[in-house]
């Protein structure tokens, strides 16, 4: 059974973008099963507004029976009951989530997961401001603005959470690793995301580049780029692309990220949905010049999602990149998101994608060619992951090993002197 529960979608995300017009006009619904006549419809929202009239004139408080706050949470409870990645937002919710695909949005910058009945720190964007007041993956959070978080109250932690640009929320977390703690108080801000951060792109080893990519966000391929310039190609050997911890992003993304290492015109993944107008194959190409022959590395763990398991499904399914690490977190489906007319939306799972060689990923995740347990808590790998990407020993009294890229490390170094033997 996996760790993480679901991941609460504070500063990355997993689905795909395929529409933000207002919602108007008329929707045509096919029904297949003739006992779920369209009249039906209609006796059971008689019950629904029924039930509505009854809290509006009895409950106790009047201010949460207004017609909106009723139908806002009719609407969460009905995309919440359909799977784990559809939701309704709010017309600032809404506005964050599209923010998001752009590269930036308002908060303090972490991702967090609820496991084993704790609020955890997943990740934390590189200089946010969590991550400014000592925040770091692991840490779980234990009180908002003073209100202790529990099971019952989630949903109410996390929009206490969230808020508007420049008011501030106090955050009590507890370190797992220091067994040590402490509240502090952030000031919200706009976060600008680096999907590749700048100390991620570096030398590992002679001729051994390594890419750390955070998430795949709209802007992931200018950055890439640049890495690879960075890199450079005269001296690049091997590769390793570390996918640890990245919880997805834009489907475009990730399919031009394979198309850097990949034949133009293959295939890298494929959608099918309940309607035949969401299926879509998508393909390798625009790179002028793909880097189709130089060994790979993918790094993931059981935070790699989305996004994350198309590349790595895709460059394992062509051997082109050996998995190194642990099980990915299993999320292979696509959302839609659509917002409606008074700026508010809904995100909604409208199929599943698929490997080239039509792998299952939702619900199952993809395994590693090489399986290496890192040794320590997942949290506190990632957290040093955060601040030392590409360091397998960094030089910190409180550092640990990075077994994984250790491993990584030793087995591209094996392939470049066979491959140099061969010359």
């Amino acid at each position: 059974m996996r760790r993480i529960g679901f991941v609460i979608l504070l500063l990355a995300f997993s689905f795909v973008v395929v529409g933000e017009k207002p919602a108007t006009g008329k929707i045509k619904i096919k029904i297949k099963d003739k006992a779920e006549h369209a009249d039906s419809g209609y006796g059971e929202l008689a019950v629904f507004m029924f039930v509505v009239q009854l809290l509006r004139q009895n409950y106790v408080n009047e201010k949460r029976v207004t017609y909106k706050h009723l139908f806002q949470g009719a609407l969460k409870g009905m995309l919440g009951s359909l799977d784990r990645f559809s939701s309704y937002q709010s017309p600032d919710e809404f506005k964050q989530l599209v923010n998001l695909n752009k590269g930036s949005f308002v908060g303090i910058g972490v991702v967090l997961s609820y496991r084993n009945n704790k609020l955890v720190v997943q990740r934390v964007e590189y200089n946010s401001p969590a991550f400014l007041r000592g925040i770091r993956a692991g840490d779980i959070i234990l009180a908002v603005d003073g209100h202790p978080v529990k099971p019952k109250t989630l949903r109410r932690s996390l929009d206490r959470i969230k808020g508007k640009k420049g008011t501030k929320v106090r955050v009590k977390y507890f370190r797992p690793s220091s067994r040590s703690g402490k509240e502090v108080e952030i000031t919200r801000e706009v976060v600008e995301m680096q999907p590749i951060p700048d100390n991620g792109v570096r030398y590992v080893a002679d001729g051994i580049g390594y890419i750390r990519v955070n998430q795949f966000s709209g802007n992931v391929i200018p950055e890439l780029r640049t890495a690879m310039d960075r890199l450079g190609r005269d001296k690049l050997e091997s590769l390793i692309i570390d996918l640890r911890g990245n919880p997805g992003g834009l489907l475009h993304a990730a399919v031009s990220f394979c198309s850097c290492f990949l034949e133009s015109g293959r295939l890298v993944v494929k959608v099918e949905g309940r309607k035949s107008s969401e299926n879509a194959t998508y393909k390798a190409g625009g790179w002028d010049e793909p880097m189709v022959n130089i060994p790979l590395v993918v790094l993931i763990d059981h935070g790699s999602a989305s996004a994350s398991e198309i590349v790595a499904g895709c460059l394992r399914d062509y051997k082109r990149a050996i998995l190194i690490g642990n099980r990915s977190y299993g999320k292979g489906s696509v959302q839609k998101i659509q917002r409606l007319n008074d700026g508010s939306g809904i995100k909604y799972t409208v199929a599943l994608y698929y490997t080239p060689s039509h792998r299952v990923i939702h619900e199952k995740g993809i395994d590693p060619d090489v399986e290496v347990d890192p040794g320590v808590p997942v949290g506190r790998l990632r957290a040093q992951i955060m601040r030392y990407p590409g360091i397998i020993t960094p030089d910190d009294n409180t550092a640990v090993t990075d077994l994984q890229l250790q491993r990584a490390v030793e087995i591209l170094k094996s392939i470049n002197l066979l491959e140099s033997a061969g010359k």
